[in-house]
């Protein structure tokens, strides 16, 4: 089940929740205001100046919390909170680089040269020779509780990726960037298991005409401003197919924004397409959450290690669950001392192996 379906599933679970909380707390309401009005009625004489509730206002009645047992006591984090950020990222949106279009504002290459991907990037300054390691967090904007915790207890040089069918994106996603996370967009491509699978309605399909597929992706693009450029939601059939890549590659070329290909295939041609393209690129080489246990999400991120000391530089995808964002945190903690630099994903583009 996509990111897309959860979602959705999650909201109307919620909403048939809060119509029953809410039949039970009107009822209860109108039992106590029954039981008052005849105790006014017995005890006090009517009071003719007092002011009439507001016709329409809503009363309601909030159950009151549960009690803490041994069972339920809040976990304390292991993980200390990020620190403040040092550097500033540029603001956003920057009126220059943007575009107006039918769907909002698109990003695109400034009159003076200036791309979005450098523009909007973290600052780093290349002053070791350490490898470089970028991680990326997807699957942002969905839960304002999780995007919360990705942005106050990850370091800021993690960056951090955005779904478009997120709620309160521009604010949410001005947060992070305020936090120091640099940002990506997440665009949602075919699987092979579509329609079973199904990564939303704004997905780019081999089915569709090249000027259908820009315009469903000209849609997620104007979602929100800051982001440096896009990783691709799924895809394992859409990003094998360098027909239905071309034309998406170009588009994100002519908008200075750079792409990351998760490699939710082996078959996939998006790294090197865009490398031919000369479109600014980086290249997920692990997930590290497949299987979501604080050991086997180590076990990748030292598989990252060693991939970062041949190659000089390596990226990870990993979701927005707690534990990999508890252990990704532990983990930066003591990277540094291991010799390797965490990075954002721009300083990794066009510094990794292609094959």
């Amino acid at each position: 089940m996509s990111r897309f379906q959860e979602a959705r599933k999650e909201s109307a679970a919620a909403a048939k929740r809060r119509a029953r909380v809410s039949a039970l707390q009107i009822a209860w309401l109108l039992v106590l205001l029954a039981l008052c009005g005849v105790f006014g009625w017995l005890t006090f004489s009517p009071d003719k100046t007092g002011s009439p509730v507001a016709s329409g206002e809503i009363v309601s009645i909030a159950p009151a919390p549960a009690p803490i047992t041994a069972g339920t006591a809040p976990e304390k984090s292991a993980v200390a909170p990020a620190k403040p950020v040092s550097q500033a990222l540029s603001p956003a949106p920057d009126t220059a680089l943007e575009e107006h279009s039918p769907t909002g504002a698109l990003p695109k290459i400034g009159s003076d040269g200036r791309e979005p991907w450098q523009v909007y990037s973290r600052p780093y300054e290349d002053k070791t020779a350490r490898p470089r390691i970028a991680i990326v967090i997807t699957g942002l904007g969905l839960s304002k509780l999780v995007t919360e915790t990705a942005i106050t207890t990850l370091p800021p040089a993690v960056s951090l990726a955005f779904s478009p069918y997120g709620e309160g994106l521009v604010a949410r996603s001005r947060r992070a960037r305020e936090a120091g996370h640099e940002l990506l967009l997440m665009l949602p491509m075919e699987p092979q298991d579509y329609p079973k699978n199904d990564p939303g309605p704004h997905s780019l399909l081999t089915s569709l005409p090249a000027a259908e597929n820009i315009a469903r992706m000209h849609w997620v693009m104007s979602r929100f401003p800051g982001y440096v450029g896009v990783v691709n939601e799924m895809g394992s059939k859409f990003s094998a197919s360098e027909e239905a890549m071309t034309p998406v590659l170009k588009e994100l070329k002519s908008r200075g924004l750079l792409f990351m290909d998760s490699r939710s295939s082996q078959y996939s041609v998006a790294g090197k397409l865009a490398r031919t393209l000369r479109v600014p690129r980086a290249i997920n080489n692990r997930y590290i959450d497949e299987q979501p246990s604080e050991d086997q999400i180590r076990k990748q991120l030292d598989d990252i290690e060693n991939l970062a000391r041949s190659y000089g530089a390596a990226a990870a995808i990993g979701r927005a669950h707690p534990v990999t964002m508890r252990t990704v945190a532990a983990w930066a903690a003591g990277l540094e001392k291991r010799g390797f630099e965490l990075v954002p994903l721009t300083a990794v583009v066009n510094r990794q192996p292609v094959r």
